[in-house]
């Protein structure tokens, strides 16, 4: 504490001077008025011991913990000096942000329809191929039928693919007439065996028939018929196999 001692030794050289000039006085006015101006000098020597010593300057650079510590105070939490954050209040969206914050609807329970039409279009672009159809009508009297016509083609190891109901545009299969029908059916490869048919239906039902042209992925395949589809004329049946496939 070397300011406070400092300032304690300046008072007592004051104090030292002052007795000094009192006992000149002393001799110099007699000893009534002596008297009185010792008095005066014990009074006020008393006052500056009773004093308390001035505020250490360095005291202010000394950290509150240790000014806790020496007055006997007890020593302070150091968890009590951790700054904390409070959480930051939750906003709710503005009503032109709710948009954005709804999520994607999912199909209820049990709502597999998604999954069933994207499957079924999955299995007609990889396993359904389309193909082109064309029938040749003989030129002769009465050739021309308004049955609905049937086809069925196979492959070699009997595999096949059925068509039901062809029709022409105006729902005749005419005299001379070339009539050209676009199906998706399954996939068949290496198509050499064909029966053909109908229903027998309408006033003309007997159909003769040139040949039918089958074409699937770039390979056309010729069937050639040349027969009567009809009960009324030889061979005098409604259907007629043509097998062109390898013994």
């Amino acid at each position: 504490m070397t300011t406070s001692s400092n300032g304690f030794s300046q008072r007592e050289g004051k104090l030292v001077v002052t007795a000094l000039a009192l006992a000149v006085m002393f001799l110099m006015c007699g000893s009534v008025e002596a008297s009185r101006l010792l008095g005066s000098l014990a009074s006020a020597a008393a006052n500056i011991s009773s004093t308390p010593p001035p505020p250490d300057s360095n005291t202010s650079k000394v950290p509150i913990e240790g000014r806790l510590l020496g007055a006997g105070a007890p020593h302070a939490n150091r968890e009590s000096d951790v700054l904390t954050l409070a959480p930051a209040p939750s906003v709710a969206p503005d009503a032109d942000d709710l948009y954005s914050y709804q999520p994607t609807p999912q199909p209820e329970s049990g709502d597999d329809s998604f999954m069933v039409h994207s499957t079924t279009v999955s299995a007609m672009q990889s396993n359904q191929c389309t193909y082109t159809i064309i029938t040749s009508t003989g030129d002769i009297e009465g050739a021309g039928t308004q049955a609905d016509v049937n086809v069925e083609f196979f492959d070699r190891f009997g595999a096949s693919v059925l068509f039901v109901g062809l029709k022409s545009q105006n729902r005749n299969f005419n005299r001379g007439a070339t009539d050209t029908f676009t199906v998706l059916g399954d996939c068949l490869q290496n198509i050499c065996r064909m029966r053909l048919s109908h229903d027998d239906a309408g006033h003309n039902p007997s159909w003769f028939v040139n040949t039918v042209t089958i074409s699937v992925q770039y390979q056309t395949r010729v069937f050639n018929v040349y027969e009567w589809l009809a009960k009324d004329e030889p061979p005098r049946s409604l259907s007629r196999t043509i097998n062109s496939c390898p013994a």
